[in-house]
């Protein structure tokens, strides 16, 4: 056996001896020093044969290049090698997973003939980066319990040759680009507890062979490019407890034997081209806590059955063609915490029984054909934290019950025929991130009690009625983003205190009756992306402040009565508003005025820019400067620029005004 000892010291020792010997002090190179190779000859841990496939896995996975590498092929002890298990004189596992391993398996590892774990695979960053297909050889390691390759580049075919590995529990090959169908060969795993294939190219049909696998608990077939039935077979895997077979275009109706799966605790098979009816058998999975059925062509009622599933947590038929009423039954599910329906064309009136689940945090019931009220049992369920019924025919008004909601983050209401008037109550919903009323018939004015919702971040109440003036207390609302309540019905000023909200980035009050100035607060929003006071009555300057919005791409002051003399403000609105002067109804410049004969006096002016719409300039006089104005005529159109007051007493002094009208149109009903 050669010598192993310190090379440093050796050549310490040999520069001791030329020292001693160089009586004439002259320097003298160290000759270089050889270092020792690494072979398999040297071990006598392990059979030669195992040494040599690890040699083969370190040169063909970039060994020098992994993060941990610890002993390979610097030691003559494998079995402290890094990630290396060995067990009475033969390599049992061996796990490099999240290890930077590159480059194709080799294989020389099916020689390992008493390997129980091969792990060179991960979930987590980073991954492995090995490539190339899966070596056949792998299916001679007859005493594999655990095989994980996942989260590699691996490519081909999965070799049908695994099927021979009697002993396999784990098989983990997801997250690679395997290709090709699933060998039914690996039907004959009697002793596998987890098959998991996801997220890979795998094409062809689910293999019926798969429902021998008596000891299964765990499949995962999603994000694959699989096609056909599921096999009703896979209804004999008694030990199943969870099937994921997600976004892969799996066809025809769901086998009802499904229903025969008495340890199933998760069932998904979400965004599939899955067909027909949900099978009542369903609701024999007594187990069962997560049933995903979403994003398919499923039609039909919703089984009354499914609410015997008394330990499900999660209810997801999103995304379907359902029809018929929502079963009252699902009120019966008390661990209930996610039941999301919508986007189908389920009808009829919101069952009252769904204020019974208690423990729910999201209900989404949005985009059906649902119609009449909104149940005041409702508010009862204190753990919900996401409210969606949009997009439906519901009617009468917002129950007040709402605002017992004290866990609620999302309230959308939004696109139904609720009317009556926002209630008040809802300002008690202090973790309400967003609130969404839009499209409706809400009428009345807008509790100052919102005001009190300090996490909301998303406020859209458009095109309600609503009236009188926007409550200034929605300028304590900090962590507000969006506010739109355009086409409504509002007036008033736009209340200064909007200037806080240092989050907002859209403030759309568009389509509304708003009077006064634009206040100068409004400069203050660093964060705006988007302003839109378009087609109210807003008048006067707009205020220099304006131009401190260097964030916003969105600016729309049209069909109002403002100006602007500013030339920085100007400037402004030059880039980011460049015809917001095409629409303002503002009045005529260059007012003069000339006597004519003892009762005329003509009056003159240059014309508004603004004639794209209908309109007039209305001329009244008066004796006194502050009137009372008599309306003496109109103009024609707003192009004229004069109009002579005919009819007045000779030898008096009046004073005359020119106001510009504009009637309501299409682009300003108001």
């Amino acid at each position: 056996m050669p010598s192993h000892d310190n090379p440093h010291r050796i050549i310490l020792l040999l520069g001791l001896v030329l020292w001693l010997a160089t009586a004439s002090w002259l320097p003298v190179a160290a000759a270089p020093v050889a270092q020792a190779t690494f072979a398999c000859t040297d071990v006598s841990e392990i059979p030669q044969s195992e040494c040599q496939a690890l040699v083969a896995l370190y040169t063909s996975t970039n060994g020098p290049g992994w993060l941990s590498q610890g002993g390979w092929l610097a030691t003559n002890t494998p079995c402290h090698w890094h990630g290396v298990t060995c067990q009475d004189g033969h390599v049992h596992a061996l796990d490099l997973a999240e290890n930077h391993l590159s480059g194709p398996l080799p294989p020389e590892l099916g020689s390992l003939a008493n390997l129980s774990v091969l792990d060179l695979g991960s979930f987590e960053l980073p991954c492995n980066d090995l490539s190339g297909s899966i070596p056949p050889e792998l299916g001679n390691l007859a005493n594999l319990q655990v095989l994980d390759l996942s989260c590699n580049d691996l490519s081909g075919p999965i070799p049908p040759e695994l099927g021979n590995l009697a002993n396999l529990q784990e098989l983990s090959l997801g997250v690679n680009h395997l290709s090709g169908p699933i060998p039914p060969e690996l039907g004959n795993l009697a002793s596998l507890q987890s098959l998991d294939l996801q997220n890979n190219p795998l094409g062809g049909p689910i293999p019926p062979e798969l429902g021998k696998l008596a000891s299964l608990q765990r499949l995962y077939l999603w994000g694959n490019q699989l096609s056909g039935p599921i096999p009703p077979q896979l209804g004999n895997l008694a030990n199943l407890q969870q099937l994921y077979v997600v976004d892969t275009p799996l066809s025809g109706p769901i086998p009802p034997e499904l229903g025969k799966l008495a340890s199933l605790q998760r069932l998904y098979l979400r965004g599939n081209q899955l067909s027909g009816l949900i099978p009542p058998e369903l609701g024999n999975l007594a187990n069962l806590q997560e049933l995903d059925l979403g994003g398919n062509q499923l039609s039909g009622p919703i089984p009354p059955d499914l609410g015997k599933l008394a330990n499900l947590q999660r209810l997801h038929l999103w995304g379907n063609d359902l029809n018929g009423p929502i079963p009252p039954d699902l009120g019966k599910l008390a661990n209930l915490q996610e039941l999301s329906l919508s986007t189908n064309e389920l009808s009829e009136a919101i069952p009252p029984e769904l204020g019974n689940l208690a423990n729910l945090q999201e209900l989404r019931l949005g985009s059906n054909d649902l119609s009449g009220p909104i149940p005041p049992e409702l508010g009862n369920q204190a753990n919900l934290q996401e409210f969606d019924v949009g997009g439906n025919e519901l009617s009468g008004p917002i129950p007040p019950d709402l605002g017992n909601l004290a866990n609620l983050e999302w309230l959308d209401l939004n696109n139904n025929q609720l009317s009556g008037s926002i209630p008040p109550e809802l300002g008690n919903l202090t973790n309400l991130q967003s609130l969404r009323l839009s499209y409706n018939d809400l009428s009345g004015p807008i509790p100052p009690e919102l005001g009190n919702l300090t996490n909301l971040q998303w406020i859209d109440l458009n095109d309600n009625q609503l009236s009188g003036p926007i409550p200034p207390d929605l300028g304590n609302l900090a962590n507000l983003e969006w506010i739109d309540l355009n086409n409504n019905q509002l007036s008033g000023p736009i209340p200064p205190e909007l200037g806080k909200l240092a989050n907002l980035q859209r403030l759309i009050l568009s389509g509304n009756q708003l009077s006064g100035p634009i206040p100068p607060e409004l400069g203050n929003l660093a964060n705006l992306q988007r302003l839109d006071l378009y087609a109210n009555q807003l008048s006067g300057l707009i205020p220099p402040q304006l131009a401190n919005l260097s964030t916003v791409d969105y600016l729309n002051l049209g069909y109002n009565a403002l100006t602007a003399t500013d030339p920085a403000l100007l400037a402004f609105l030059a880039v980011k508003a460049r015809e917001w002067n095409f629409t303002q109804t503002v009045p005529p410049t260059s007012l003069q005025a000339s006597a004519l004969a003892g009762d005329q006096i003509v009056v003159s002016w240059t014309p508004i820019r603004y004639t794209s719409h209908s309109g007039y300039y209305e001329v009244s006089y008066a004796t006194d400067p502050a009137g009372p104005f008599t309306v003496h005529g109109v103009t024609p159109d707003k192009t004229s620029n004069q109009y002579t007051l005919a009819g007045l007493a000779p030898d008096t002094r009046y004073f005359v005004r020119v106001r510009t009208y504009t009637p309501t149109h299409a682009f300003n009903p108001h």
